[in-house]
């Protein structure tokens, strides 16, 4: 792999995520991408897009699993990847309910650039991402997720919830505006740890308006920030890591929520980014170097494919 792993972790997280939902099967698959033949062609890449994904996958399950409180990024991900292959499971989930696996930062931009005053221990979000597909798709297989992990991963670990859009931080008189990303993963976990929580109480006939999303006003919040992306598209338009978190919060929304409102609007953000990223892809524009690329463009017999 070209980049250290922990700056891959959303990229191979949304693959995960991608085969996951789909329930694919993904024993015998490649050890390394190396293995993976380069596609040449639309269709081989096609054709070719889980043997990629899961090659990524299987790579995870190798690192070394660590806690949660001081391996943020990549533990939610190395564990999704071990359960997933049916491995370490004891291990996985004995890793969970240790005490060193707890919320050991906050939600939202990190920051530590003027001093103590105006400091913050943040971008646990980036961890609720992984967490929450931890908690859903291994919600009715307690044989690899423990029925006391997927409690503290829930009631525990995933700290977002309520009915807050925490959009600004108070630094003393100081308010710090928020970014993109960091909204979008953090009200995006919030959203869905409600869900979880409010479908664990009604199962024991109970109720608590603080995890409706529908009562408390998460879900339209929800749905008017991501509107705004389709009416004027996002802040951090031009930064590849940005979009990566942003992507990788909006499509947790359309696999994971019970709100057809909020799953259709999600929808609706992917497919505008796929329309863009295509658009801005034709003739081979996001190459680098673009001269390169179009020279090569101009000797092919067509440049528009």
């Amino acid at each position: 792999m070209a980049k250290g792993k922990s700056q891959n972790f959303i990229e191979i997280l949304s693959c995960a995520l991608a085969l996951l939902a789909g329930g694919h099967a993904l024993a015998g698959t490649p050890r390394n991408i190396s293995e993976v033949p380069p596609a040449r062609t639309v269709e081989e890449s096609k054709a070719r897009f889980d043997d990629r994904a899961a090659a990524f996958i299987r790579d995870y399950a190798g690192v070394q699993l660590g806690f949660m409180g001081s391996n943020i990024m990549r533990f939610p991900i190395i564990s999704l990847a071990r359960l997933h292959f049916g491995e370490d499971i004891e291990l996985v989930n004995q890793s969970i309910m240790d005490p060193r696996s707890y919320a050991s930062a906050l939600p939202g931009t990190d920051f530590h650039d003027l001093g103590k005053l105006f400091a913050r221990n943040g971008d646990y979000d980036f961890g609720l991402r992984g967490l929450e597909v931890l908690a859903y798709h291994f919600a009715n297989r307690p044989d690899l997720l423990w029925p006391e992990s997927r409690q503290k991963i829930v009631y525990e670990l995933m700290t977002a919830t309520g009915g807050d859009f925490t959009t600004y931080h108070m630094f003393g008189p100081v308010k710090w505006k928020e970014t993109e990303n960091h909204i979008l993963l953090t009200e995006s976990s919030r959203f869905l740890t409600n869900q979880l929580r409010l479908n664990d109480l009604k199962a024991q006939g109970k109720y608590d308006a603080s995890f409706d999303n529908d009562k408390n006003g998460l879900s339209e919040k929800l749905l008017r920030f991501m509107q705004k992306f389709l009416k004027n598209d996002f802040d951090e338009f031009n930064s590849r890591p940005y979009q990566k978190l942003a992507l990788a919060a909006v499509t947790t929304l359309f696999e994971y929520s019970e709100d057809a409102r909020v799953k259709l609007m999600a929808e609706m953000v992917m497919n505008f980014m796929d329309a863009k990223f295509a658009a801005s892809s034709k003739s081979l524009r996001r190459s680098v170097p673009l001269s390169t690329a179009a020279r090569l463009c101009r000797n092919a017999q067509s440049c528009e494919h």
